[in-house]
């Protein structure tokens, strides 16, 4: 076996546990640690995201829903774009004095990927839209093709979500919010980040990235001065991959966004 040591970073200190995280962790320990087909490497899992809703989305996401409900039988788009997004939205929600039949009739339902209609699903909704390659500039495309330019798209996300979906949506002249309804802040502490820069110097130890957040989270902890080119770095997408490569990590890209296909990615190294 070529791989001793994995080292996750990439995941969240909140209270809620979140499924997209013990999903991967337990796939990842079954894989690579221990259980069915363990290839004996040790796993270190170093949680570094902290997730909160900001001050005033309660009041922003009210007055959305309010807007929703004025236009009541206007088409109206909800855009979801990670099991974060999802979270926190019903979150909120559920401080609303309405259920989903008062957001109209006529709305849609947007996720970027996956990972993130199975966190729609479990809140009963089946999302309406998917783009087969789970990322923002596809989704963008495919809402581009199916709203019309009577509809609204709602885009709720967190600080670091990115608006591509809002941007591409303004450029086509289709009436779009961004509502941005958490903050994401990142980090790691010092003499973990430490011990985990000296353990990626090591021949076969790998760091997995789940997002461009955490390489950011990462350096961030440690500073841009510090030398980089031996942290062999798998990455979830090419958005994370540009991160790790701008401060000249090796570099391992997972073929599709998601956390099976990382799984994958480390198997083919072996």
């Amino acid at each position: 076996d070529l791989i001793d040591v994995i080292v996750h970073l990439g995941q969240f200190r909140f209270q809620q546990q979140h499924l997209f995280f013990e999903e991967f962790i337990a796939e990842i320990d079954i894989v690579f640690q221990g259980g069915q087909g363990t290839h004996g490497a040790h796993v270190i899992q170093l949680p570094m995201i902290d997730i909160l809703l900001k001050e005033d989305s309660q009041e922003l996401f009210a007055a959305a829903l309010q807007d929703m409900r004025t236009n009541f039988f206007a088409e109206n788009w909800i855009v979801l774009s990670s099991p974060h997004d999802v979270d926190y939205f019903f979150q909120l929600f559920a401080e609303c004095d309405m259920d989903l039949r008062d957001l109209g009739t006529r709305v849609h339902w947007a996720v970027v990927g996956d990972k993130t209609a199975r966190a729609l699903k479990r809140h009963g909704i089946r999302a309406d839209l998917m783009p087969e390659q789970a990322y923002a500039e596809n989704l963008a495309k495919e809402l581009q093709r199916k709203v019309g330019a009577s509809s609204k798209v709602y885009v709720f996300n967190g600080n670091l979500g990115g608006s591509q979906v809002y941007d591409t949506m303004l450029d086509c002249g289709i009436p779009c919010e961004e509502l941005v309804i958490y903050e994401t802040a990142v980090g790691l502490d010092l003499d973990f980040a430490k011990r985990i820069l000296d353990e990626a110097k090591q021949p076969y130890t790998f760091v997995t990235f789940t997002s461009a957040s955490c390489v950011e989270g990462f350096v961030k902890s440690l500073g841009e001065a510090q030398d980089y080119s031996q942290v062999k770095a798998v990455c979830i997408g090419k958005k994370t991959a540009e991160r790790a490569s701008a401060y000249g990590m090796q570099l391992f890209v997972a073929e599709e966004p998601s956390l099976d296909s990382m799984i994958r990615c480390l198997e083919s190294i072996m």
